[in-house]
Parts: structure tokens; C-alpha cells; sequence
């Protein structure tokens, strides 16, 4: 924090330095060297055009465009010059320091330094700690060899692929090694082989879906919403399609067309599911933005069924047991995240206990599906889904 202090210090003393010099020695009214001055900025204008046209930022047009609009400006600067020396080569008039430069002077040297601390002391943070280099370096480090060992590992991935061509886990490792290092195109060419390989399976479409969505930085394509169409008739429950699409109406100003979808969204999700509290608020943004109707909404239960210590479920008990008590659910409201976590693990596998032993629930197995959905556990939802087309006759 000393050192901090002293950086600061100065930091402001050569600042006000420089800008108190002017007032300090006077200064004349002289084009040639505010002509001096611009020409300078001039050129290493042009050479940051230089620099950004090496490393891809501006394209040759580009480039052209901007070094063609700054040497306009230098060739307008020199004449400015030229026809100014005539003019100030008999006439200088000084500017003796006053009243107002004095003025000027004290409030660079009391106000600004002290106005600046104030600010600090209530807006910032005087009392973090250091955060000393070697632990920024060894960040920074760890970062890297993350990151190198993304890059052995799908150049190790790429080679297995090339052997077992036909192999859908290889391709999703691969999409998903490709993604964490911003390879979208690559992740997108291997989660495609992926969707084929398991006949469009609704979590490879996805995966593939929001790969399209990051390369285009944001930007939900036809071809995005086409697949997560697939999904949501695939599976209704899968909060993600929703989302997206709803995002898709939105940036094409169908500002209805993305209440609507999240509406929908939250028509298929438990009141408790982490997602509702952003939807309501975007619904609600939009509403009021747009002047558009706003859509009826009614959430699924929340899933914070319990069953009462006294009562033991037989085998052959409904799923659909009483639901918790109004007591119990305001107490639920008042645990915090991690416990109403827990809570909701513990819930499900008495669920997914209880259906081991009656197995030919459906409205069980269709919970299970729902909650592990929600939970973020794929393979087992796909589990609980493949008993509810068995039960269905799908």
C-alpha cells in the first residue's frame, strides 16, 4: 500500500507539473508550434494505422481511408502554419501571468489533489490488500499451462479422431476442447459430426447450437434457431432452446415474439428453478419497453417436496405424494442457495429411489426427468426420458 501511495504521489506532481508550466512561464500565441505540435500527433497517428493494419484490425481499405483523412489534416496544418509565421513574425503578444492564471494555479495545486483523495477515500478501496506480483505471475502462469495443455490434448484428440472416425465421444471432447480455446469453427465442424452420429441427439444439438451463437458473438443464426427447435419438440423441458430463440425475436425487434418464447419457458419451469428470476425480468423489461401485451405465466411447483420423518412410503406409494406445508415452504425460502441446493439433491433421490422400486410410474419418471434437467444432470434426465418412452410406448 506504500508503494501505492508513493506511485501516486508522483504521478500528480509531474501531472501538475506539466500543467502548471504554461501558466508558469507565460506563453505565446505562436501557430508554428501548435502547427509543430499537430503534425507530430499526425505521424504517429499513421503509424498506429500501420500498426493495427499488421495485426488485422483495420483492412487495407481501411487503412487507406484513415491514412488518406490524417495526412489531409497534416497538409491543412501546414499551411495554417505557413500562412500564420507571416503574420506572428512581427507581432508576438505576450501573455503575462494574472489574476486568473494565478487562480488557476492554486486549484491545481490544493483543489485537484485533494478533491482526487476524497474521492478515493469514499468511492475506493484504501484498505485492499497488495496483491503481490508473484501471485499474479503464478496466475498467469496456471492460465498458460491450462491452456497448453487444452492444446496437446486436442492435437492428441485430433489424431484418435482420424483413427476412430465414427466415435461420438471423441467428437464431443473435441467440440468442447475447440470451445474452451475459442476454435468455434473447428467446434462447430466437430460438434456437427457429433449431432450425426447420434441421430441429432437433442444435448449434441444444443452444445452445437450455442457454439454458433459464441462464433457469431452473440448473434442467434436461422440455422441456431433450427436446431434448437428440433430440441424443444424433442424435449419441451430443456430450458435452453427457450432462451435462445426468445433472444433470436429480440434482436430481429420481434420484441413479442421473445416475451412470448420466454413466457413459454417459464410455463415448463418450477417456481424455484434458477433461471425464472432472469426471465421475469427481461419479460417485464420488455413489456414496458415495448408497449406489448404481456402473456399469462404460471410456474410448475417448486421442487422442494419433502416427506413428513413419520411417514414411511411403501413400495407401491404414489410419486405424487402431498406436497410440503405452507410452513415448509417458507422455511425452504429462507435457506440460502447452497442449502436449497442440497435440499432439491436430496429430494430427487428419494424420487429416483422410490422409482427403483416402482418402476412403472410415469408421472414419477417424468419429474425425475424434469429435475435432473434442472440440476444440469444430462445423462441421468436421458435415463429417466428413455423409461418415460418405454412406459409411453414412444
Amino acid at each position: 500500500m506504500t508503494a501505492l501511495w508513493i506511485a501516486t504521489t508522483l504521478m500528480t506532481v509531474i501531472t501538475l507539473g506539466a500543467l502548471m508550466y504554461p501558466l508558469v512561464r507565460g506563453r505565446t500565441s505562436d501557430n508554428a508550434t501548435r502547427s509543430d505540435f499537430d503534425i507530430t500527433v499526425y505521424k504517429d497517428q499513421l503509424k498506429e494505422v500501420d500498426r493495427d493494419l499488421e495485426r488485422g484490425l483495420l483492412s487495407p481499405d481501411q487503412a487507406l481511408q484513415a491514412r488518406t483523412e490524417i495526412e489531409r489534416r497534416m497538409l491543412s496544418s501546414m499551411d495554417q502554419s505557413q500562412s500564420g509565421s507571416q503574420k506572428n513574425s512581427n507581432d508576438k503578444i505576450p501573455q503575462a501571468k494574472n489574476t486568473s492564471a494565478i487562480a488557476l494555479m492554486f486549484a491545481l495545486l490544493i483543489v485537484v489533489p485533494l478533491g482526487a483523495f476524497g474521492v478515493y477515500m469514499t468511492f475506493g478501496q484504501p484498505t485492499m490488500p497488495d496483491q503481490p506480483l508473484a501471485s499474479r505471475t503464478q496466475q498467469l502462469k496456471e492460465v498458460t499451462e491450462g491452456r497448453a495443455q487444452i492444446a496437446e490434448m486436442i492435437i492428441k484428440l485430433e489424431r484418435q479422431m482420424q483413427e476412430k472416425p465414427d466415435d461420438p465421444n471423441g467428437w464431443a471432447l473435441l467440440g468442447k476442447s475447440y470451445r474452451a480455446m475459442g476454435r468455434f469453427a473447428d467446434a462447430v465442424n466437430a460438434l456437427g459430426k457429433l449431432a450425426q452420429l447420434t441421430n441429432n441427439d437433442p444435448e449434441a444439438l444444443v452444445m452445437l447450437a450455442e457454439t454458433m451463437v459464441e462464433m457469431d458473438q452473440g448473434s442467434v443464426s436461422a440455422k441456431a434457431v433450427e436446431l434448437l427447435q428440433a430440441v424443444k419438440k424433442e424435449d419441451p423441458s430443456d430450458p435452453r432452446p427457450y432462451f435462445y430463440i426468445g433472444l433470436e425475436r429480440q434482436q430481429k425487434d420481434d420484441l413479442q415474439g421473445a416475451v412470448n418464447e420466454w413466457a413459454a419457458l417459464l410455463n415448463h419451469s418450477p417456481s424455484n428453478a434458477p433461471w425464472v428470476s432472469e426471465m421475469q425480468t427481461r419479460i417485464s423489461s420488455l413489456v414496458d419497453k415495448g408497449k406489448i401485451e404481456a402473456p399469462k405465466i404460471v410456474l410448475l411447483a417448486p421442487m422442494t417436496e419433502t416427506v413428513p420423518e413419520n411417514v414411511q412410503q411403501q413400495s407401491n406409494a404414489p410419486t405424487n405424494a402431498p406436497g410440503p406445508s405452507q410452513q415448509q415452504m417458507q422455511d425452504a425460502q429462507k435457506m440460502d442457495a447452497g442449502d436449497q441446493q442440497a435440499m432439491i439433491r436430496s429430494m430427487v433421490e428419494r424420487l429416483a429411489t422410490r422409482l427403483q422400486e416402482n418402476p412403472d410410474d410415469l408421472e414419477g419418471w417424468t419429474r425425475l426427468e424434469r429435475a435432473y434437467r434442472v440440476l444440469g444432470e444430462s445423462t441421468k434426465a436421458d435415463e429417466a426420458k428413455a423409461q418415460i418412452k418405454r412406459l409411453s410406448g414412444g
